[in-house]
């Protein structure tokens, strides 16, 4: 049997939490499938399932897919570009009475050698018509964009949904002076930004996984708390990326 025929014979059933739901460090996800290798993956929902049914990538607020449950409920499906810390299914008190099961089937698989890095992403956010995989904790993600650390580098794989274009992205400065450096494969670009200032770029994609990994650097930065006595935002912020498509 040739390795890449493999994966789709694979049903992974991970037990099910028997945790009530709840908030914080006592929201308890459904089920849980750590270290996921980058590949694509079909979740089938068991049962007579109702609810709202939440997958991500992590425990945070942020998922990949929401929405009610149909009965019968219809596939789901993930598109990973590199591998991931884990799949995560949350639901509300009526898919938890509900749903009897789940089963994920590894469709195909990226293999290691075809992988950017082994490092797996940390959390995942889908902004409009994209979806970005953040591989370091040098960023900061956000609900409408994401921060890249101000005097730091971070990495993300963006994964626009229409993968015959490049990724477009505005970069918006904060109220410093500022040098944003950016680089995905060979393409590479550089703004000297001025204070408040935004750029609009397209990052190429890689043919091959309709995805960029893309490395930023932003080498100043600020502190929202010491230039708004109202903020009490300590972090310090260089750039503010939002992905447009």
């Amino acid at each position: 049997v040739a390795p890449w025929d493999i994966p789709p014979r694979l049903r992974i059933e991970p037990p099910m939490s028997t945790t009530l739901g709840g908030a914080g460090a006592n929201d308890r996800p459904l089920y849980q499938v750590p270290a996921v290798p980058a590949g694509r993956y079909r979740i089938d929902v068991q049962g007579t399932p109702a609810g709202w049914l939440m997958v991500g990538i992590g425990r945070d607020q942020f998922s990949l897919v929401s929405g009610p449950l149909t009965s019968p409920a219809r596939p789901i499906e993930l598109d990973f570009p590199v591998d991931v810390r884990a799949i995560v299914i949350r639901g509300d008190e009526q898919a938890r009475r509900s749903v009897r099961a789940v089963a994920i089937t590894p469709i195909s698989l990226v293999m290691p050698a075809a992988r950017w890095t082994g490092d797996p992403a940390r959390r995942a956010v889908r902004y409009g018509a994209a979806t970005v995989y953040f591989l370091d904790d040098r960023s900061f993600a956000e609900p409408e964009a994401f921060w890249v650390g101000g005097g730091r580098t971070s990495a993300v794989v963006v994964q626009p949904h229409d993968r015959r274009r490049p990724a477009a992205m505005l970069l918006r400065n904060g109220p410093v002076q500022n040098h944003v450096s950016l680089a995905a494969g060979e393409w590479r670009a550089d703004a000297s930004l001025a204070p408040g200032e935004e750029r609009r770029i397209e990052v190429p994609l890689d043919s091959a996984r309709g995805a960029a990994m893309l490395v930023i650097s932003a080498r100043s930065g600020f502190r929202p708390s010491e230039v708004d006595p109202n903020s009490r935002d300590t972090r310090i912020l260089g750039v503010w990326v939002k992905v447009l498509g």
